[in-house]
């Protein structure tokens, strides 16, 4: 979405509710002469493992009616900002509601509002220590613990998730994964059995095993755990997290889906 840097602007950054803090990448730093920051480098903790980066910064940032001030952004060379110029991590950004509607292709930040959402499915969420959103959900009857993360394109589980639903026998395809750092790790994709977040049942869920060091950050290790990603969100035909109330919101489309419980089934990948 927008963002507006120092006056600047606009400027395309990707909203990432699976981070805390806010990226910018070595292109904008350049075309706005930015000064790097003095003293200790940022120890980012990404996906994919940790690195020192060093940092900028930035005296006013806004996105839309949000503005925030002296903000440390670190400078991410990883591939994945080759068209970015930033990522706004938004689960440092404090009482705020992020809409993304999916069918207009329209993202939005506000406050949080106590009011409710009506049209929505509503699912209970927690806040991990670094703020994020966390759902209960279950995986083929399996209970995961689901963080969701509108940064990563595609559905991660751990090795615990693995375990619980792949016999030795199933054959997945290796894929790599990448992260805000430089270390690129790899992870075997298969399609999971369906998966019950809420009150929603999403079917042909495809996800990428790994044991990305980021489930060690999190403490996500040693239970099954999923980063539910952009192929599977994007599923909705919109999406609201309220990081005040801890709540996620999903509105199906209007194309035909079949009756689950108290929800809906909805096509994933």
């Amino acid at each position: 979405m927008p963002v507006m840097i120092d006056g600047k602007g606009p400027f395309q950054f990707l909203v990432d509710t699976g981070a805390n803090g806010s990226m910018i990448s070595p292109r904008l730093v350049k075309a706005l002469g930015l000064a790097l920051g003095q003293g200790v480098v940022e120890r980012v903790e990404g996906v994919t493992g940790t690195e020192p980066l060093p940092w900028v910064l930035i005296r006013r940032l806004q996105v839309g009616r949000i503005v925030k001030t002296d903000v440390r952004m670190p400078i991410c060379t990883s591939p994945i900002m080759a068209h970015l110029d930033g990522i706004l991590g938004m689960a440092g950004f404090g009482p705020v509601r992020i809409v993304v509607d999916f069918r207009h292709h329209r993202v939005s930040i506000v406050r949080s509002s106590p009011g409710m959402l009506w049209g929505f499915l509503d699912i209970h969420a927690t806040r991990t220590p670094g703020g994020l959103l966390m759902v209960r959900a279950t995986v083929g009857g399996v209970e995961v613990e689901a963080v969701i993360d509108t940064g990563s394109p595609e559905t991660l589980g751990n090795p615990a998730l693995r375990k619980a639903l792949l016999a030795r026998r199933d054959v997945a395809a290796t894929t790599p994964i990448y992260g805000v750092t430089q270390q690129v790790s790899a992870g075997t994709r298969a399609f999971a059995p369906p998966m019950i977040l809420g009150p929603a049942k999403i079917e042909h869920v495809p996800i990428v095993y790994s044991d990305v060091p980021i489930f060690t950050e999190w403490h996500l290790n040693s239970r099954p755990a999923v980063i539910i990603g952009m192929d599977v969100l994007s599923a909705v035909d919109s999406l609201v997290l309220d990081y005040s109330r801890a709540r996620v919101y999903l509105r199906t489309s209007p194309r035909p889906v079949s009756i689950f419980d108290a929800g809906l089934s909805l096509p994933g990948g």
